[in-house]
């Protein structure tokens, strides 16, 4: 009995010794298990349609089904990998896939912390509390999200060196001795960072001031994020900090998150309308319409400096978050059947008397992009939180919840959504969602199809849910904000 007690004293013992350094190894091993599967993970079939880099942070975007050469207006297909570029009008052309690096395997997903944290689990936790839900999903959009240094090196965009207005021109009997001046009037949600910045690098040098019409609460009569004003801290905005007013308009009322009501927005355009007029000369030139809803450069540029018949509207296109395809709206420019007939362009003196145009003026102004349904997922999810028309966060959660439970990634749950976001629209609208391609060879102009200037370099390493392939990884849809 004495021998069978001391050996279970002797067992106790051993096994309260070793009993840590027992849990702390399958901790390490687990670890060790996560990353494995994520870095030797098997990569898209789709591996000739696109390269990353070897940071593993941007991939450079391509197409295999050809788009349009600006100069000819012709199709040309492209059986093999090419790269996406643009023109001068910024159609997009064919450009050699020579022109890309090799690529390379590199590891897409957010390292795995000790705790293994990520934004899906962020969310689900804050999921009761819609404000800080709506202040998570903004805050993934800042260009800080990933750290200053890889943000830095590798998101880049064209220099606005390049951007030349000495090459446009008017015809000469419509030439103003002097350029009135322009403002850029545009509501501004708050989530839209990388739609606003690719509006801000467009219009950047060819408007006098962009006025950006926030609320304290959004479309749903919630209380809103402040995203603004430490965004243009930022240095990615640091540029642009000088030339962005905000006007922000208080807003009172309850909430209707489940409902749809106009009246926050409508609220908002009466009250800018009236600051405007009051504050600017009258003929001051005033674009008005949403962040999304961006005028070409050039076509501004020219109602500037050449005379125009005021009021009008631009005819912009309106891919639904799809590059390959146009969406054919309720409210085109007169016209252009495949264009939304936003934003409009008038005086500060007639402000109040346009509103949202909706294509309902007799002169088209030029072309633009629509860059609504943008697809990169907090964006995605962060629409259906605040704007007036969607809904359905509840339900996000709900499969962030189900893959958690599944063992499945965050990364996995927004990839999923991302592709829900590019093929709804092809699916739910039918005949009203064609291919560009298909588009020019039935007799559309190409140039209608305008591709602003910050996706004109042909990849996607600064906007990567832009990729129409649904291939490029923006690494902001997964990493933690460490807010909650």
């Amino acid at each position: 009995m004495r021998a069978v007690r001391a050996l279970q004293f002797v067992v106790v013992v051993v096994v309260t010794l070793a009993y840590p350094a027992l849990l702390y190894h399958q901790e390490r091993l687990r670890e060790v298990s996560v990353w494995t599967r994520r870095a030797f993970a098997p990569t898209s079939d789709a591996a000739p349609s696109f390269v990353k880099r070897a940071n593993g942070s941007t991939i450079e975007g391509v197409t295999d089904t050809g788009r349009v050469d600006d100069t000819t207006s012709t199709v040309i297909e492209a059986d093999n990998a090419t790269a996406v570029a643009a023109g001068s009008n910024g159609t997009a052309v064919v450009a050699p896939k020579a022109v890309l690096a090799p690529a390379v395997a590199v590891e897409n997903e957010t390292p795995v912390s000790n705790d293994d944290e990520d934004l899906c689990k962020e969310l689900v936790r804050a999921s009761s509390d819609r404000v800080k839900s709506i202040e998570l999903l903004t805050r993934a959009q800042f260009p800080t999200a990933l750290g200053a240094s890889e943000d830095e090196a590798n998101a880049q965009i064209p220099s606005e060196s390049k951007i030349r207005n000495d090459e446009y021109r008017c015809d000469p009997e419509t030439a103003r001795a002097t350029p009135q001046q322009v403002l850029d009037v545009f509501l501004f949600g708050g989530g839209e960072i990388d739609t606003l910045e690719m509006r801000l690098y467009e219009l950047h040098g060819v408007v006098d001031k962009f006025i950006a019409v926030t609320s304290n609460v959004t479309h749903k009569g919630e209380p809103a994020f402040d995203a603004l004003r430490p965004l243009l801290q930022t240095k990615r905005f640091a540029k642009y900090r000088d030339a962005v007013e905000i006007f922000e308009y208080g807003q009172t009322g309850a909430a209707a998150p489940e409902g749809v009501d106009f009246r926050y927005e409508s609220e908002k355009e009466s009250a800018v309308a009236t600051y405007v007029s009051d504050k600017f000369d009258q003929q001051t030139l005033v674009i008005f319409g949403h962040v999304d809803e961006i005028p070409a450069r050039e076509d501004v540029w020219k109602v500037a400096h050449c005379e125009r018949p005021l009021p009008g509207n631009f005819a912009i296109w309106f891919p639904f978050g799809n590059l390959d395809y146009g969406f054919r709206t309720d409210f085109p420019a007169r016209g252009k059947p495949w264009s939304l007939g936003d934003p409009g362009m008038t005086t500060a003196g007639s402000l109040s008397q346009m509103g949202l145009p909706r294509g309902k003026f007799e002169h088209v102004l030029g072309t633009g992009f629509h860059a609504t349904n943008y697809c990169f997922p907090p964006q995605y999810i962060l629409k259906m939180m605040t704007a007036t028309e969607y809904k359905g966060f509840d339900g996000v959660v709900d499969q962030m919840r189900r893959a958690a439970i599944e063992n499945k990634t965050c990364a996995h749950v927004m990839q999923r959504l991302r592709e829900e976001c590019l093929n709804s629209p092809v699916r739910s609208f039918g005949a009203r969602m064609r291919r560009v391609t298909e588009l020019i060879q039935s007799g559309e102009k190409a140039e209608q199809f305008y591709v602003p200037l910050a996706l004109r370099s042909g990849n996607f390493s600064r906007y990567p849910s832009w990729d129409p392939k649904g291939v490029a990884v923006d690494r902001r849809s997964t990493v933690p904000t460490g807010i909650v």
